[in-house]
């Protein structure tokens, strides 16, 4: 269990280090700068560790693209414009929803139905986001989107289902191709850093432009390769050989509580009612979820 506490204080400090990186460049000019070298200091290891870099078979080509476009380029690019706006802390425990997304999109894929119990735990948890969701900032409440959805909020959500879809494509991957999950990283982020700089190409202006500051630029988005593509996307692909996926998303509900004491820390940020308010809300809901998960799990084995 230690590893994967090790592995959500990491992805607690990406939307930290993420959201102070975005005041000196474009979001999807970071995401690009950022896929491309971590997918490349990947891929080198990769090289080093085997004397070649193994290839993926034609026909899982469609997959790694999906994984590349959804659960890199537009997941991470829309992360980094939605910080522009909320707090990290926010941004952090919206994404703690993936459980929930990740259910139904085995639903939606694989036809795997919810048990009563894990039905009730997904209506609490989605009750639980509304203390969250209805205290919008004022820069929030000047980019509504839909109902008391903000626009920030309505992009992490999407970002969030983009994430979980990326999730169930690199465990087909990983468990029933077995491939080795640092070359679909890799190979995602390749494609994934090349599609958001095109993105941020068309939508941001040229590559001069995005940059606002280029040493804190560097500084910045190296600290952000650092801790997000060489160890938290690396140690979220290795857990998966050794968790499921839907496991590793409920104890990634932990991860919020390293965000609001990084974000403490960096900006001296006190989190909000809401914030605290749906944090126990939905760990009831994740409780319940999980609680299930592990009786069919025992049932199974």
């Amino acid at each position: 269990m230690y590893d994967l506490l090790i592995m959500c204080a990491f992805s607690a400090a990406t939307f930290v280090v993420g959201k102070i990186s975005i005041a000196y460049g474009a979001p999807f000019c970071i995401t690009g700068v950022q896929m491309l070298i971590g997918g490349m200091l990947l891929m080198a290891y990769v090289y080093y560790k085997n004397g070649r870099l193994p290839v993926i078979k034609r026909e899982h080509y469609w997959l790694v693209l999906q994984i590349g476009i959804f659960y890199i380029a537009l997941s991470y690019g829309g992360d980094l414009w939605a910080l522009q706006y909320v707090s990290a802390a926010k941004g952090s425990m919206i994404y703690a929803s993936s459980p929930f997304v990740t259910a139904l999109i085995s639903l939606a894929l694989f036809g795997e139905w919810l048990t009563r119990k894990k039905t009730i735990g997904l209506c609490i948890g989605i009750i639980g986001y509304l203390p969250l969701l209805v205290q919008d900032t004022p820069t929030e409440q000047a980019l509504s989107a839909v109902g008391f959805l903000s626009l920030p909020e309505l992009v992490f959500f999407v970002t969030v289902v983009f994430t979980a879809y990326g999730y169930v494509l690199i465990s087909q991957l990983v468990k029933r191709y077995r491939y080795d999950p640092q070359v679909i990283t890799g190979v995602s982020m390749l494609v994934g850093g090349a599609l958001a700089l095109f993105i941020s190409f068309v939508t941001e202006g040229s590559f001069e432009s995005t940059i606002y500051d280029f040493w804190p630029f560097v500084y910045w988005v190296g600290l952000l390769i650092l801790v997000s593509n060489v160890v938290g996307m690396n140690l979220y692909s290795v857990m998966l050989k050794r968790y499921s996926a839907t496991f590793i998303s409920f104890v990634g509900f932990i991860a919020p509580v390293f965000t609001v004491a990084f974000e403490w820390f960096a900006y001296e940020a006190v989190p909000s009612f809401g914030f605290c308010a749906t944090m126990a809300i939905v760990f009831v809901g994740i409780y319940l979820f999980y609680q299930e998960e592990l009786r069919l799990n025992h049932i199974a084995g």
